[in-house]
Formats: structure tokens, sequence, C-alpha cells
């Protein structure tokens, strides 16, 4: 089998959804940790319905189930249960202030409903615009913002809805730290309460003396903003990570003047490596050519003679990552003549080469001088199989007509063209039938006929006269040596000088060594040198995911002004995003993450977060002022009735992203790192 696609995709979606029944268990056993049994059974049976739900407006829309649709669902957990969480913690407050059982399990949830709607819809602006991203990104992400909106708006509607009715019937009634909550008596539970009831009079002091003194507050909080951007240098900074499977691609480039015999008998001599190593089950060999498109950003090459690529399947997705080193140091040593890349298949939108130096200018031997001297640099920082789309100077066959001699004879151009073309490429002139394929027959010289330039200048030419002309009579023939490729870029002609890592390092770090020589290059005027591959994917994500942040940040600014009526109060929770970003690069740095597109997705994500968690806590805090309490004295209140929900809430988060941080693979790693 060359590839296995449908047991790939049951593996994976088997992985995600065995961390999804971890997550659904981690977010439970979180809720029965801070919260009395029957509230933690009242939240854990909204889960089951909103994920059923979701599902249902996934079919509706199309949306299949995929490691991005059932991650997402693992990522929307955490907020899935915070309005139930919020509107079975209002049914307990009431019914512990006396109201009756018919009276709070409406009252809670319908005092916070303004409260829980406008959260919900700043969560859902935080990860809708995500839809917006423009090209492969766009496409390869779009499940999540899709699926995370849909899980928000079932858990709005459950706890509206299916939260009353199960608080009617099973909640009992729930005191909050500020009024001195009772230990629970289930053993397991007992030191839980004394721990937390011991913190609570230091929390307590601990926001009286930063009201106190709020603009020490503000400067220790942005000091540590400020600090934690020391911490980006140190991160790695990757477009997507490679794909985890049990497959690698070995990629043979020969000289392109090289046949399709010699380009065959590397391809052996590769398949005589591979055998030698156990890890191997089986490989396919595409010689003239490279393979199809047997994963989803696997772009076949035009086809060559000199072309080659053997697809590697491994007994397990593990054997990869140690075997690759391994057979780049062997094919490096063992085969001469052509460049054998071993490489791993790569996630996300395809990358051809992550290392890529584009000049363009005009000249192509400047350009072939300057392509030189970027390798050098590129070899010296720790690239790996430098090489350029330039090449050498191949002899070309020149034909220079002299057209007046040609039109006295009455031989045309076309003519000419068609001699040449007949002697080199050939001219196909009957197909052969073979059962359903037809194969065409081509006549052309010998090789003996035509590899030398005097030989093709011997050859004849029929005129209108039905005289046979030799060539040499009409046209000079000769060998020039000319470049046989030369690519363009914007109108430009430009050479791109590509290069990968060697194994166990970011393309990242090579081109940071590489950059400062590189811009020190002196440049002739008219030329440009720019930095493509990874790191130009990379700086169009951060312009993209900016644009994404500025809708989001518009959306929520727009749904702030609605919910608090005031401009002022809407700029000052704003101002509490930026601080996220302090728990995003400590996660990242702490989980060796790279920078790159999931990490920056992650970071887009969390002003909904942080802004939905400040929308209830307001409303506490508006509720306290109306019964006549100071601020100072409102604000610690607030946080301490909304303490317990505030913590169900991000523990749910972050343990439930555990598991897709523990065995989701590189794709997610950067992404619940932030979010952890």
């Amino acid at each position: 089998t060359l590839s296995d696609q449908p047991r790939a995709v049951a593996q994976r979606i088997g992985q995600f959804t065995r961390c999804f029944l971890e997550a659904v268990v981690v977010v439970v056993l979180v809720a029965l940790w801070l919260m009395d049994g029957r509230s933690a059974l009242v939240v854990a049976a909204a889960i089951p319905l909103t994920v059923a739900l979701t599902l249902a407006g996934m079919h509706v829309l199309g949306v299949p189930l995929h490691q991005i649709s059932i991650a997402s669902l693992i990522l929307a957990l955490g907020m899935l249960v915070d309005d139930p969480v919020v509107a079975s913690d209002g049914i307990n407050r009431e019914l512990a202030h006396g109201r009756p059982r018919g009276v709070a399990a409406w009252l809670g949830p319908f005092k916070l409903r303004r409260a829980i709607l406008f959260a919900t819809v700043i969560n859902i602006a935080a990860f809708l615009p995500l839809a917006g991203l423009p090209g492969d990104k766009g496409a390869f992400i779009l499940a999540l913002p899709v699926v995370v909106t849909l899980a928000l708006a079932a858990s709005r509607l459950v706890s509206m809805t299916f939260i009353p009715l199960l608080g009617y019937h099973l909640l009992r009634g729930q005191k909050s730290w500020e009024e001195d909550a009772e230990l629970r008596s289930f053993p397991l539970f007992r030191p839980v309460d004394r721990a937390l009831a011991a913190l609570l009079p230091r929390y307590r002091r601990w926001l009286e003396q930063s009201l106190e003194r709020p603009g020490r507050t503000l400067l220790v909080a942005y000091g540590l903003l400020a600090a934690s951007f020391g911490l980006v240098p140190f991160f790695g900074q990757q477009f997507f990570p490679p794909a985890e499977r049990n497959q690698l691609l070995v990629d043979i480039d020969l000289p392109e003047s090289a046949s399709i015999v010699q380009t065959r008998e590397v391809c052996r001599q590769v398949m005589r490596v591979l055998a030698e190593q156990p890890e191997v089950a089986s490989a396919a060999v595409f010689s003239g050519g490279t393979a199809p498109r047997v994963y989803y950003n696997l772009n076949p090459r035009e086809p060559g003679g000199f072309l080659g690529q053997v697809l590697v399947n491994t007994w397990q997705a593990r054997d990869v990552p140690a075997l690759l080193p391994r057979l780049r140091a062997r094919l490096d040593r063992e085969i001469a003549g052509a460049r054998c890349v071993v490489r791993q298949l790569e996630q996300g939108p395809p990358v051809e080469t992550p290392i890529q130096i584009r000049l363009s200018g005009t000249d192509p031997d400047t350009l072939r001088g300057l392509a030189d001297r970027v390798a050098a640099v590129l070899r010296e920082a720790g690239a790996y199989h430098v090489h350029d789309d330039l090449g050498r100077r191949m002899p070309v066959l020149l034909l220079d007509i002299d057209q007046e001699r040609a039109n006295a004879l009455g031989i045309s151009n076309a003519q000419i063209g068609q001699l040449a073309q007949s002697a080199f490429h050939g001219l196909p002139v009957t197909e052969l039938r073979d059962g359903d394929h037809l194969i065409p027959v081509v006549i052309r010289l010998r090789v003996e006929d035509r590899n030398e330039a005097d030989k093709i200048a011997t050859l004849y030419v029929r005129s209108q006269r039905d005289e046979l002309v030799p060539l040499n009579h009409i046209a000079t023939v000769r060998l020039q040596p000319e470049y046989a490729t030369l690519a363009r870029f914007n109108q430009w002609r430009a050479v791109t000088v590509k290069a990968y890592a060697r194994s166990g390092e970011l393309a990242s770090r090579v081109v940071a060594r590489a950059r400062a020589p590189l811009q020190d290059l002196p440049l002739p005027p008219g030329y440009r040198l720019e930095f493509a591959g990874e790191e130009k994917e990379l700086r169009q994500s951060r312009a993209e995911m900016a644009v994404v942040m500025a809708v989001s940040l518009g959306l929520i600014t727009l749904a702030l002004v609605a919910q608090f009526n005031s401009v002022l109060k809407a700029v000052v929770v704003l101002l509490t995003v930026p601080l996220g970003l302090v728990g995003a690069f400590v996660g990242l740095t702490v989980f060796q993450a790279p920078l790159g597109f999931m990490a920056l997705l992650g970071m887009v994500s969390l002003a909904g977060v942080v802004v939905s968690h400040i929308i209830v806590l307001n409303d506490f805090i508006e509720e306290a002022r109306a019964q006549g309490l100071e601020l100072k004295t409102a604000l610690v209140q607030a946080g301490l009735v909304r303490l317990r929900a505030v913590l169900v809430t991000v523990l749910a988060t972050v343990g439930g992203v555990v598991p897709l941080a523990i065995s989701g693979g590189e794709l997610w790693r950067p992404l619940t790192a932030v979010h952890i």
C-alpha cells in the first residue's frame, strides 16, 4: 500500500476522541473539586447536551469530524462550562439566601442573563474573525472558529434553559466564599475546603492592599508584561511543525542534463540503503517525477528525467524522528552527483523549502555571483543542502537564420523549427492502442546523429521547389552557454537560494544566524535581497493575525460599550487584554514551544477569555454598588463572590487542554501552551 489514508485518519480521530473524553473527565473533576456534588452534577450534565447541540450544528453546516474540529471542542470545553457554572452558582446563591426553589431556579440565571449573554458574545467575537483568514491558512483552520462559536452558542442556550430545570430539582444552595461557606462533608474534599478557607483571608488582604495602592499594582502588572517580552528572543519560530505520520520522503535531484537512466540508478542506491533500515516497512519509488498527492499539502513537481522521489513508510510514526538523521548521514556519505534530501511531511499550508533567500535583478551572471555568496553565508550558519533554482550555464544550440537566403529559397522559420524539433524532441506521427491506452509514436534522430553541432548543420530542409537544402546554407549552428531555467518574480529576473535545517534544529535558528551577514551583503544598484520560505509565511501570518486581532477587539469593544453603556469602562477592560500575554510567553517558554501560526492563534483567542470573566465580575460589582456599598468594598466582595466560578472555569480550561498538550501532537503544543 502506497499510503493508507483511511487508516491514518481513523487513528488520528481515535487519538483526538480519547483526548476529548479525557478532557471531559478533567473538567468534571475540577467541578467536583471546587463545587458541591450537586452543583458539579449539574455542570457535568450540561456538557453532553452542549456537545450534542454543537455536533448537530456541525452537521447542519457540513463541518466533518477531523483533528481540527475535535481539538476545537476540547479547547471550547473550559469556555462552554463557564455559562452553566455561572448560572448554577447564581441559583445556589439565591437558594442560600432563602429564596423558594422555583424562584431561585429562575432568578439566579435571570439576574446574570445580560452578563452571560455578553460574555458569550465576546468569546465568539474573539474566535469568529479567524474564519476570515485568507488562503490556505484560513481553509486549514476554518473549523476552529466555527466549532467554538457553535459550542458557545449551545452553552448559552443550555445555561438559560436546561440548567434552571436541573437546578430546581438538584441544587440545595451553596454559600459563596465571602459568606464563610461551609466545609463539605465528603472526606476527599474537606482538605481542599480547609486549604481554600486558609487562603481566602490572604486573598482578601491582597485585594485590599492592591486597591489601596492602585498605582503600584498597575506598575507591577505592566512591568511583568514588559519583562515577559524579554522572553521572545528565546522562542524558536516555526510556521507549522512536521506531520506525525509513519511516512517520510526522500527527494532526489540530479543536474538537469542527467538522463532518466542515471536517475533510476540513484533511486536504486537509495532503495538499497532503505532496505537495511529495520524501521522501514515499505517504500515506493518514483523516477522521472515525484509522488502523487498522497497527503493534503504534498504538491507534485513537474515531471523531469533528473527528478526522483521515494515515499517511505515506517512501522510506527515514532520511528521517523530517529530514522531521519541516520538516513541523511548515510545518503550524504554514499551517494555522489545527486542531492538526496530526507524530510518529514509537513502540517498546514505547503512550504516548498523552509529556508529561502530570494535575489532579484537584471543580469543573470550577477545573480549567479550573489547566489553563491548567499549560499556561502547559509552554509556558514549551519544550513543543510544549500542549493538554488538557477543552476549553472549549460550548452544551448542556437540557430542564426539568414532570412534573405531562406526567403529566396522559399524556406520558412516554421520549417526550420520543425526540423529542430524532430531532431531533438521528436515529432508524433501516429498512435498505437494497447488495451485502454494510446501510446504515441514519435520519430527523432538517433543520439549519435544529434550529439554534435556540426552534425545538426548537415541536416536538410525541403524548399518550395522540392529541393533539399543543407541547414548550414541558410543558418549558422553554434553552441552557446545559457542558463537552463531563469525564474522571474514581480517581473524581475530572480534566483532563490534554498536550504533545510539540520535534524533537531528549527529553520528560524539558521536564518537568525545568517540574518546579519546577509543584510550586510553589498548589492549592486537595482538588486534586491528578501527572505522567503517560512520567514515570509510567518511574517504574513503575523500581519494577518494583526488584522484579525483588530477586528476581534473592535467587536469586543462594541459589545463592551453596549454592556456598560460607557466608553470609558470599555477602554479600562480592554487595557487588561495585553496582560494575558504574560501567561502566553511564560507558557511558550515552559513548554519550549515555537512561536508560530498556532501560537499566534492562541494569543488572538485569549482576548475573549480574559474579557468574559470581567463582564460577569462587573455585574456583581454593580449589584453591590446598588446595595450602597463603597467602591473598594464592592470590588473586594465581587472578587470573593465570583472566585469559585472563575477558578472552576480557569482550571477547567487549563485542565481540559492538558490531554491535548500531552498527546495531541506538535501541532497543538504551542496553542495549548498559550492557553495553559
